[in-house]
């Protein structure tokens, strides 16, 4: 055997070796590209995982019937598409992504916030509508009167929740201030009534979740600074990466059923006060 022959044989088995590496990471990957798309387009549904946080989303206990904004949304967006949209099980708080990557479902379409930090690792539709985070204190508190910058101090506590969107809002605007850090799966309501008890000062949450307190404990919290909020995000689908024929899909039925009106009707229908969930601005009116 000469050399010539020796050396086609060693390219012949590295590219062997490459063609079965490149094979296992295509097999290793749960989610290829496109992948959702064929799925959605060959059985004519979109499987959704969920939040059960009303009025955005909700799942009766007894019944097990959907409801809310979101739920309605989606139904609009089926319609649209000649899909049926199937609510398969609800997303863990914690590892939704992971979930989604995973593949036990399509899209997580209770909607989740825009954040930046998501699409490390999935996409988003465009938004629905959106959701603005307010500063809420003791019904007595009067130290942050003069404005937010009196929040950043070290004798001030603000209530969050590891990993959620409170612990960001804290780290950015307020790093001088304490922070009294929940578990990871806390329930949202937990912000407030740490603030209610006087573990903290100071929670960041979105009006819905206040207003929900608020019915159940009447006069314990207010809102400030309401003249404009801490931050907003748009609350939109969630999709894997790479799935650009899916999110062009679904981005076509939210801005026709925006451009109709129809997702206006039904955010009037479920906010439970006015503004609670600003929405698209609509390139015309429509009247």
């Amino acid at each position: 055997m000469n050399a010539k022959t020796l050396i086609l044989q060693g390219t012949k088995k590295r590219i062997t070796l490459l063609g079965t590496f490149l094979v296992f990471l295509f097999l290793a990957s749960p989610v290829q590209a496109g992948e959702v798309y064929d799925r959605v387009m060959e059985s004519g549904k979109l499987r959704c995982g969920y939040f059960n946080i009303p009025p955005e989303f909700s799942r009766d206990p007894n019944t097990g019937e959907f409801s809310g904004i979101a739920y309605d949304i989606m139904a609009a967006i089926g319609e649209a598409l000649h899909i049926e949209i199937e609510w398969v099980e609800e997303a863990p708080m914690g590892s939704f992504i992971q979930a989604l990557k995973a593949g036990r479902y399509d899209a997580v379409c209770s909607t989740v916030w825009i954040r930046a930090d998501l699409t490390r690792e999935a996409d988003f539709s465009r938004p629905v509508m959106y959701t603005p985070v307010g500063t809420f204190v003791r019904d007595d508190e009067t130290r942050f009167e003069s404005g937010r910058k009196s929040i950043d101090t070290p004798d001030v506590k603000i209530a969050t929740i590891d990993g959620e969107s409170s612990a960001i809002l804290a780290q950015f605007h307020f790093p001088k201030a304490q922070v009294l850090s929940l578990p990871e799966l806390s329930d949202v309501s937990l912000l407030l009534e740490s603030v209610a008890s006087g573990k903290a000062d100071v929670a960041f949450t979105y009006m819905a979740n206040f207003i929900r307190y608020d019915e159940n404990n009447p006069g314990k919290l207010k809102a400030i600074h309401t003249d404009r909020p801490i931050r907003a995000y748009g609350n939109g689908i969630l999709i894997p990466q790479g799935e650009y024929q899916l999110k062009r899909m679904l981005d076509t039925a939210i801005e026709e059923r925006l451009n109709s009106g129809q997702i206006d009707a039904i955010i009037d229908k479920h906010q439970p006060r006015p503004g609670a969930y600003p929405k698209v601005r609509r390139p015309f009116t429509g009247e």
